[in-house]
């Protein structure tokens, strides 16, 4: 048994765990493990979601946005693996992918919960100013700003600060009658966790989730 927070706290410096996940996921759709064919496909892949000025700010935000740096994360990944051959660090559907089914369900997606527990978890606070605060600043760092924040804020359904506000109090409502309840994926924490690290205060560890090495 194995948590993201204990893998990805050995990652070198400027090298983001949502890159890994990057990386696992063209390693896994194209069976490719050599470092210059891993730095290829991520680049494409990253190229055919972003698009023109998008593509470049994109790779400034995961700190890759020069072919050094790319193979930096490239060959930080093959030790990863070689440390955890098993382990999956991209398991499934983009969780941006997941959002439209997640919201049409509860009007909440799982990811808003998961960020906001996390918040919560990691900070203590229980006013809901506070939570929302953290919750728009940790959108802002994970999606960037202009068109690609407000694009994944209308598909998390948080146009509005009212909106945040009230993922804010359903998620109190749930974890007070359902105390156990877990929020989130496994598969999110590598996507996020960047996030929580940049925003989120350092008194504690950040919040980690298990992975599972496959058998």
């Amino acid at each position: 048994m194995y948590d993201f927070g204990s893998i990805f706290d050995g990652l070198p410096s400027g090298i983001l765990p949502e890159v890994i996940v990057h990386i696992d996921k063209a390693a896994q759709e194209t069976g490719k493990s050599d470092c210059d064919a891993l730095a290829t496909e991520l680049y494409k892949s990253l190229a055919a979601k972003n698009k023109g000025d998008c593509l470049r700010t994109e790779m400034q935000r995961l700190n890759i946005d020069t072919p050094e740096k790319l193979l930096a994360a490239v060959d930080a990944y093959v030790s990863l693996k070689e440390a955890y051959p098993n382990t999956k660090f991209y398991d499934g559907a983009d969780d941006e992918d997941m959002v439209v089914s997640d919201v049409a369900a509860s009007g909440i997606s799982d990811i808003t919960l998961f960020v906001i527990d996390n918040i919560v978890k990691k900070t203590h606070i229980t006013n809901r100013y506070d939570v929302m605060s953290h919750v728009c600043e940790i959108m802002e760092h994970r999606f960037g700003d202009g068109d690609r924040l407000e694009q994944n804020l209308d598909r998390l359904n948080l146009k509005t600060t009212k909106d945040v506000l009230y993922a804010v109090d359903i998620y109190f409502i749930m974890k007070k009658l359902y105390p156990d309840t877990v929020f989130g994926r496994k598969r999110m924490y590598g996507a996020w966790a960047s996030a929580f690290k940049a925003c989120l205060s350092k008194e504690t560890d950040i919040i980690s989730t298990p992975v599972q090495e496959a058998s």
